[in-house]
């Protein structure tokens, strides 16, 4: 736990909501530190295995090649060497919700705000990329839906704060976490 009762701010959601553009707009420009999980993961792979960074470049290059329980340990691992740090924004992968380690770590350590959006806006950002494969090629909307339900809920169990990003954009979403963010900074 960090020793004061001030707790660094980790940001929550569902793939593709906005996490690490919202959360490096309000580092900068309350002056913290930013730190995104999936690219920490890979730093940590990499520290592992001797790879490669030019080889390995997504979060996904790396749960390919550890598979669901090395990923999750690698997630974990990353936490616990960021949690010392007493203010900062932590961006999550939006697959954390899988990991219970990950997730207890979260709640017992950082000030969560979950991000949520309008899911039909979020699918489409994925789907520029064509369809992924944690989703069904028949029918990727119904799987991403069901998989966002599920997901939402696990979030929504360890937020301390909530923000709906559905009708906002990008500015005005940072902004409002911002406001709140130095607000809990600074005691209120």
């Amino acid at each position: 736990m960090v020793a004061s009762s001030i707790r660094p701010i980790a940001l929550i959601g569902i793939k593709a909501v906005g996490k690490t553009s919202i959360g490096q707009s309000v580092a900068s420009s309350l002056d913290v530190p930013f730190f995104d999980l999936d690219s920490l993961v890979i730093d940590r792979f990499c520290d592992h295995t001797y790879s490669s960074k030019a080889l390995i470049t997504t979060a996904r290059d790396v749960y390919l090649r550890t598979g669901k329980e090395g990923f999750a340990d690698l997630e974990v691992e990353a936490l616990q060497r960021i949690r010392r740090f007493p203010r900062h924004i932590l961006s999550t992968g939006g697959g954390i919700s899988d990991n219970e380690r990950a997730l207890t770590l979260l709640a017992d350590t950082w000030f969560v705000i979950l991000i949520s959006g309008n899911l039909k806006d979020q699918f489409d950002r994925i789907m520029v990329k064509g369809i992924p494969p944690f989703l069904s090629p028949t029918d990727p909307w119904s799987d991403f839906t069901n998989l966002a339900q599920r997901r939402l809920a696990r979030y929504k169990s360890i937020a301390d704060v909530v923000f709906d990003v559905s009708t906002l954009s990008q500015s005005e979403s940072s902004t409002i976490v911002r406001d709140r963010v130095k607000e809990y900074f600074d005691g209120r």
